[in-house]
């Protein structure tokens, strides 16, 4: 469940504003977190 940055309510899964203030989302509320790029890591010797 997501919240407004606004005021804190709790909002929808497809919520576009906040219910109690009226804020408008950045996007759909399922989408907020970036998908993550995997990392490449590369181990020399003893180092990691």
């Amino acid at each position: 469940m997501a919240f407004c940055t606004n005021c804190g309510s709790k909002l929808s899964d497809d919520a576009r504003f906040c219910p109690s203030c009226g804020q408008p989302l950045a996007g759909p509320v399922a989408a907020a977190s970036a998908k993550a790029e995997p990392l490449d890591y590369t181990i020399q010797g003893d180092n990691l």
